[in-house]
């Protein structure tokens, strides 16, 4: 890497090349640098500047690509160790970084103040477009084949901070879905930093201090540990109070529920259809719902209690403290229930449950096998299996990825323990399909029973015998008296 040449900044030559550049004039700038060759490197101002710096910096792409046809070096410093590839990620200027990178901008370079990378400056300043072309190039450059793409996502500065942690902090939603997608790791601990939120932070402390509702749920869809605590023992729901962010103090509360998330961790969430996608949505807002009523009314009793607590001594003290109770206060009798209207709404309770879903004469709608209270609405595409919308989202939610690790393996169908790769909306199966359901669950049953035969025999003592034989039942074909069952008593098989 070149070190810029040190230009004095009284240089009238560099302010006027330096006032060309941002302003776009390319004629003045091939002008200087035909009239003074050694511009093209030099470095101007304390900051040593080079040209390349402020061309990438103030995103002027065509005298940025003269420079680098000029002989300009791709990978000079400034004073504090940064590149112009670093510059144009801190600025957003994303269409100089596809030049510098084809003139073998090196995507590992760290500056000196810091040690950060291009990756750390494009995360922090919330450059999405920047990001993805700095992931693009280090997952098909020498990066990868030498250093490891995964690490280069999960690379540290010199004070422990990831880029997810700067997207964290800064509340960058996409740059954070994006680095998460990558194989960036939400457990990542920071070992110092300075003024920031404390020793040992994770990207959800980062997340609960900067006050993002929408990146404190993506952390925790993707397995974030809400009960971690830093060096300094606090935890996210801590780092959120203590800077009033209480939006996200409520779902990071550790002695609440936990809340459920959209799964994004998993790709055929992205993949749904409109339709599946809206029916789990409203399954999502729903137990949402559920939740704050739930902590609302837990909320409600414990200041009941508290109340009636206070209430309780008071009255305790009052007693004590009069001479005589005359009177004995009547017992409470407690109000009378309106009976008609529990019976409506048991009524309604019932019809609502009951009612089948109308599909238009194809048949039937399925009751979900998992809760039994709501119909099959999604169906696996591999293995054809249906659930409910709830059951569904429930087991993307509570399948989370793995924290330690950058990549885990998705959910599995809960009837087969297939992994789920794509959700479509659940058909009502006609007549002909539960007729071919039923005779291949009749032929897996008769095909076990044959084997069973097979393996105990017919007739005789000492066809009953080895791992078979049980002292109450046994499965098959028994005896040859004309006597057959499942189910056999032991002492009718002695007697044989």
């Amino acid at each position: 890497m070149g070190q810029a040449l040190r230009v004095s900044c009284g240089n009238t030559a560099g302010q006027q090349l330096f006032s060309a550049i941002r302003e776009g004039d390319v004629e003045y700038v091939l002008q200087m640098l035909r009239d003074e060759p050694k511009l093209l490197n030099a470095g101007f101002f304390y900051e040593r500047l080079a040209p390349l710096h402020v061309a990438a910096q103030q995103g002027q792409l065509q005298i940025l690509q003269v420079l680098l046809e000029r002989g300009a070096q791709v990978n000079i410093l400034n004073s504090s160790g940064q590149t112009p590839l670093m510059l144009a990620c801190k600025s957003g200027r994303w269409s100089c970084i596809e030049p510098l990178l084809e003139a073998g901008a090196n995507v590992l370079a760290f500056d000196y103040t810091r040690a950060r990378t291009c990756l750390h400056y494009a995360s922090r300043g919330g450059h999405t477009e920047c990001v993805r072309r700095i992931l693009a190039a280090a997952a098909q450059g020498p990066v990868a084949n030498s250093w490891g793409f995964v690490r280069f996502v999960n690379v540290r500065d010199g004070y422990g901070i990831t880029p997810l942690h700067m997207a964290s902090r800064q509340g960058h939603a996409g740059v954070l879905r994006l680095l998460l997608d990558s194989g960036a790791l939400v457990s990542a601990t920071t070992t110092t930093t300075g003024n920031g939120p404390g020793h040992g932070s994770t990207p959800i402390h980062c997340a609960a201090r900067g006050g993002s509702l929408e990146c404190v749920r993506e952390l925790l869809a993707w397995g974030a540990d809400r009960t971690q605590r830093d060096l300094t023992g606090y935890t996210p729901y801590g780092i959120a109070m203590k800077y009033n962010n209480t939006a996200c103090a409520a779902i990071l509360n550790p002695h609440g529920a936990e809340p459920l998330v959209w799964p994004s961790p998993w790709k055929f969430m992205s993949e749904l259809e409109p339709e599946a996608k809206t029916l789990l949505e409203a399954a999502l807002a729903q137990a949402n719902d559920e939740r704050d009523r739930e902590m609302s009314s837990r909320s409600s009793r414990a200041q009941s209690t508290k109340s009636k607590g206070h209430t309780k001594r008071r009255t305790l003290a009052a007693v004590l403290s009069a001479p005589e109770a005359d009177e004995v206060p009547a017992p409470f009798v407690p109000p009378a229930r309106n009976q008609e209207e529990d019976k409506t709404e048991e009524a309604a309770k019932d019809t609502t449950a009951d009612v089948p879903i109308e599909t238009g004469g194809l048949g039937v709608q399925e009751v979900c096998c998992i809760c039994f209270e709501q119909f099959c609405t999604i169906e696996v595409k591999e293995c054809g299996h249906q659930m409910c919308a709830t059951c569904t989202l429930s087991l993307c939610c509570h399948s989370k990825p793995n924290p330690a690790i950058p990549y885990s393996p998705p959910p599995s169908c809960p009837f087969c323990r297939r992994n789920i790769g794509h959700l479509i909306i659940a058909r009502p199966k006609t007549k002909l399909q539960e007729s071919k359901e039923k005779s291949r669950s009749r032929r897996s049953r008769r095909s076990g029973g044959s084997r069973h035969n097979s393996r105990g025999g017919s007739g005789g003592k000492g066809s009953f015998s080895g791992p078979l034989f049980s002292s109450r039942i046994i499965s098959g074909r028994c005896g040859s008296g004309g006597r057959s069952g499942r189910i056999v008593d032991i002492d009718w098989l002695t007697r044989l």
